[in-house]
């Protein structure tokens, strides 16, 4: 039986979302790890070289075409009822937020492991030179990252509005992210750097998952989602 375009949006976005809301745990299963986010260079150099670093960022390389192609026929399909710019806009800025959030993982997930076996195995004269710029590259993975999240979910915010005609719950929940999201990082509760507040950050973060996962799954069931 063939499955239809909305069910494999469906199906991505649902399997996108998850493998972001877990991508964490292969990193606090590593034996040593006794915390993240690293609270200085050398717990960041450790943790950049396990194995459960680099499992958690091959997740997101699976997990960011997913979530894009979910958004996008989420997208397509509430554009049937409505022509609204608004709504076109909450795709850009989320296409843009997973733009930001990719370069972030790239940095970090890519090009920070690279420095840190090339960081280990130099002599001291030359890690000395190497530390300021793995702390740039640092610096910029996480401002990248967290610039993609606020982008994503204040876009998350704009499609609460057509969402809750017909499905009230989730429409609401977008919303109030949307708020929370423009209120916490206008106050500086929420981190545009992540690491910064990273427990009520990433736990922020972690419901705008759980909320993906939650609206995927709907999609795939819901009769209200005609192809």
């Amino acid at each position: 039986m063939k499955i239809s375009s909305k069910k494999i949006g469906a199906i991505a976005l649902t399997l996108g979302a998850f493998l972001n809301m877990i991508r964490m745990i292969p990193i606090y299963l590593e034996v040593g790890i006794t915390g993240y986010p690293p609270k200085d260079l050398s717990e960041t150099i450790l943790i950049a070289q396990t194995n459960g670093y680099y499992i958690s960022h091959t997740m997101v390389y699976f997990a960011t075409p997913l979530f894009l192609l979910g958004f996008y026929t989420l997208y397509q399909e509430l554009k049937k009822r409505t022509s609204n710019k608004l709504l076109t806009l909450s795709f850009i800025v989320f296409f843009i937020g997973q733009l930001f959030y990719t370069i972030g993982v790239v940095l970090h997930g890519l090009v920070l492991p690279e420095m840190a076996h090339e960081y280990i195995v130099a002599s001291v004269s030359y890690q000395n030179t190497m530390t300021p710029l793995f702390e740039v590259i640092h610096h910029m993975a996480t401002s990248y990252g967290g610039l993609g999240f606020a982008f994503c979910l204040l876009s998350t915010g704009i499609l609460g509005f057509y969402l809750r005609p017909k499905f009230k719950i989730l429409g609401i929940t977008a919303i109030a992210l949307g708020i929370l999201a423009l209120l916490g990082y206008s106050t500086g509760t929420l981190a545009i750097l992540l690491f910064k507040n990273f427990e009520l950050t990433a736990g922020f973060i972690t419901v705008l998952f759980v909320f993906y996962f939650a609206t995927g799954i709907t999609m795939y069931k819901s009769s209200e989602f005609n192809d």
